[in-house]
């Protein structure tokens, strides 16, 4: 699309709204961005944008965010109807999202990803998958880069692997992945979304362009995913841990994906080194992407199988006196937390806590029940959480990480577990759930070093 000489603003000057600002301009563009934050970060991106020509303001949003504009490009991180977009939208100013914008002027192939929980990791294996393969793929979207920071060297050859969030698919127009990709949805985002309607609505835009020269990949065993198989217009692949007429699926404890009507082995279950439900998921979503390029199964098997995982998801961090530490940090829903207690060995000290997303914590009770000895919480969503579960378990409410991983400690028994895994986002106390999950590691091995030179 031409956008040269043409008056538009870029609202958030985060990873993704920086990059898309800095493309607008070499596009040709007369670029304002706005932001309404002064953090060090923001201050700096500010002055990168201003170097180059781009009338930037911070500290809120002016009425110069839509005066005379074109267009509006949105940050992920900012909700459509906030009251500078609605008079835009008064004034017939189209938003779209970066990752809309950025695809206007993407050469490669796009394969989307999107789900509740698992994108990071199915976007990875899928691009080493592919790189061992032979193709030239790479990573941006919602992890790594932001795709307006990829394009211009981008090939028709390439590939970009992207995950993508709900909110960046509210505001898409012409976005149309080769391969689109739902693993799963579960309520989540319901802070932002009036009910779980909506955030399904959000997530099936990833297919809305689609025709039938692309591709949807569906979980066949999540009930609301299997559902868009009737919706989208591409052809589908369907994936299923419990279910063989699929196009990949496991069988007799073994990975298998079907291609032309016949069926051809990956490898055993017990050759990947994690293995849990959700990680299952992801690798058969992955293979079913392998198939349609036309990967051979040697090539699957040898990238599944030496997958270790990542920070801050179920990460081992440290073991001190036989109580062992594991990072979560990356679980800001119910539903990742739930995964991380069922493969959690018990019993559990389970450190909860931050934002809450609008989903119940309800949904943890049986497991709570059944494997936590101890709820250590912090953040806003303390109270919440103490109405939904508090009453099934002993439960301390701690003010930071420090002192979460003490008193956790304080509470632990030779062969205990001490989980962070939050069931929150971590934006009241932390910039973002690294950092929440770096200080839990830091506060883990400064305990340990303390106990070791007592």
């Amino acid at each position: 699309m031409n956008i040269r000489n043409k008056s538009i603003t870029v609202l958030g000057l985060g990873k993704s709204g920086f990059a898309a600002a800095k493309l607008a301009k070499k596009m040709g563009a007369d670029v304002f961005a706005s932001d309404n934050s002064t953090s060090d970060d923001i201050k700096k991106n500010k002055d990168i944008l201003t170097g180059i020509g781009i009338d930037v303001e911070i500290d809120g949003h002016s009425d110069r965010v839509y005066k005379n504009k074109k267009l509006i490009i949105l940050s992920p991180g900012i909700p459509p109807d906030i009251p500078i977009l609605c008079k835009a939208k008064e004034e017939n100013i189209k938003a779209v999202s970066e990752i809309e914008f950025a695809s206007w002027f993407s050469l490669a192939k796009i394969i989307a990803i999107t789900g509740t929980n698992g994108k990071t990791t199915t976007t990875i294996l899928i691009k080493n998958i592919l790189k061992e393969a032979g193709y030239n793929a790479v990573v941006a979207g919602n992890i790594g880069t932001a795709l307006s920071e990829k394009v211009e060297s981008l090939s028709k050859s390439d590939i970009v692997v992207a995950e993508i969030s709900s909110f960046q698919l509210e505001t898409i127009t012409k976005f149309r992945p080769f391969i689109s990709l739902v693993l799963n949805i579960t309520p989540d985002h319901l802070d932002r979304y009036k009910n779980m309607t909506n955030y399904i609505h959000a997530k099936s835009m990833i297919f809305k362009n689609q025709t039938t020269e692309n591709f949807t990949i569906l979980n066949y065993d999540d009930p609301v995913v299997s559902e868009f198989e009737n919706t989208t217009k591409a052809r589908v692949s369907l994936f299923s841990r419990k279910t063989q007429e699929c196009n990949a699926f496991i069988k007799d404890e073994k990975m298998f994906m079907r291609s032309y009507a016949k069926e051809k082995e990956i490898c055993g279950v017990n050759e990947l080194k994690i293995k849990s439900r959700h990680n299952l998921e992801n690798m058969l979503a992955t293979i079913c992407v392998a198939a349609i390029f036309k990967v051979d199964p040697a090539t699957i098997k040898s990238t599944l199988t030496k997958f270790v995982g990542f920070p801050h998801k179920t990460e081992f961090v440290n073991k001190i006196n036989n109580v062992t530490f594991i990072n979560d940090s990356k679980a800001t829903n119910v539903d990742a937390t739930k995964a991380a207690i069922e493969n959690t060995k018990a019993p559990i000290i389970l450190i909860m806590g931050g934002v809450h997303k609008g989903g119940s914590y309800i949904y943890l009770e049986q497991l709570v029940k059944n494997k936590v000895k101890h709820l250590v919480v912090m953040g806003k969503a303390r109270d919440i959480i103490k109405k939904d579960i508090g009453e099934l378990v002993p439960l301390t409410y701690v003010y930071s990480m420090d002192d979460a991983v003490e008193k956790a400690f304080s509470l632990a028994n030779p062969n205990d577990t001490i989980l962070l895994s939050p069931a929150c986002s971590s934006f009241d106390m932390f910039k973002n759930y690294i950092e929440r999950g770096n200080l839990f590691k830091k506060a883990v091995n400064t305990l340990k070093s303390r106990i070791e030179h007592a």
